[in-house]
């Protein structure tokens, strides 16, 4: 089987337009009220971004920020992951949970999502050491620079061989952390370039409609002076936009893990009841 980009489009747009109601009230409660708490609750970082220049004052502020608000941070993290996974359990082919056992289902997928993610970020780094660290040890500054972008190159390739981790969590229930890292992987197996040309594609155009929607927003505010007002209406936009661009993200992946994977048992099943 070769991972068809357009299918996997299509079965996101279906699959959003059959949930989009209960898709955007989970994305409403767990993403956009969290980010839009966030940026009320977070001092405003306006003056140290007007001067990049000075990096020393920029990174004072963020470790202050951190430091006095890490607790905001936990929850919005925390809030966003039982979410997405939840967002993603409401699109099982071999049964449909409703809100709240999918919501469950992304809650008891939480740690065991943290503690895979934890073992991703080992990974990455001990390739980082190998190829670049191997490398620099030469002392030779073309052959750093060939370490980082190998590293660069590696770090894509798994990241989409992993991307289907969560997909994994939430639609096959698989809650081990290197079993579900592994499934992730053996599903992507022969696909990765499509893969990773189709998120890029997705990317692409998630970062244009940003500039494009943060232009006009930034231009609105400006207009009214910089007002509280203004500072309100772009974080309820991007809130916004964050929120329905989860709810489609949620939608893409599990696209593409029904592609991957093929129909459930119970749903062949079900067909023929």
């Amino acid at each position: 089987m070769t991972f068809d980009m357009n299918r996997a489009w299509r079965g996101a747009m279906d699959m959003f337009s059959a949930n989009r109601e209960v898709l955007l009230i989970v994305a409403g409660i767990f993403f956009f009220l969290p980010q839009l708490l966030a940026s009320i609750v977070l001092p405003d970082m306006s003056g140290a971004m007007a001067n990049p220049e000075d990096s020393q004052a920029m990174i004072a502020m963020l470790t202050q920020i951190y430091t006095n608000y890490w607790w905001l941070f936990l929850i919005v993290v925390l809030a966003q992951g039982i979410g997405f996974l939840g967002m993603i359990a409401l699109l099982r082919d071999s049964s449909k949970p409703t809100v709240g056992e999918a919501l469950m289902a992304g809650l008891k997928a939480l740690l065991p999502y943290i503690l895979a993610s934890i073992i991703m970020s080992v990974i990455f780094m001990m390739v980082f050491v190998l190829i670049v660290g191997v490398l620099s040890i030469t002392g030779i500054p073309a052959l750093a620079a060939l370490g980082m972008a190998i590293a660069l190159a590696a770090f894509f390739y798994l990241g989409v061989r992993f991307s289907l981790l969560t997909a994994v969590m939430a639609i096959e229930n698989i809650l081990n952390p290197v079993g579900a890292l592994r499934r992730s992987w053996t599903l992507t197996k022969g696909h990765s370039v499509r893969l990773l040309l189709f998120y890029a594609l997705i990317l692409v155009a998630y970062l244009v409609i940003s500039l494009v929607i943060g232009l006009v927003m930034g231009g609105l505010v400006l207009a009214l002076g910089g007002s509280t007002i203004g500072l309100f209406l772009n974080a309820v936009v991007s809130g916004l936009i964050g929120a329905a661009a989860t709810s489609l993200f949620a939608t893409l992946l599990a696209s593409i893990h029904h592609q991957l994977s093929g129909p459930s048992t119970q749903a062949i099943g079900s067909t023929f009841d």
